[in-house]
């Protein structure tokens, strides 16, 4: 849980195995919920290029 008007850093990771990534450059489309007030904010992100 993260107060408001605080930011923080999140890595993803799948609880087991692995996940396929699109290339670098690719927007993805991240969604979170928020429980009081119901919301469900996104933002576009895009990854990184290795280099």
């Amino acid at each position: 849980m993260l107060p408001a008007r605080v930011t923080a850093r999140y890595e993803l990771r799948p609880a087991a195995g692995r996940f396929t990534v699109p290339r670098p450059g690719v927007r993805v489309r991240l969604r979170a919920f928020t429980a009081v007030p119901q919301t469900l904010p996104g933002a576009d992100v895009r990854l990184r290029s290795s280099g």
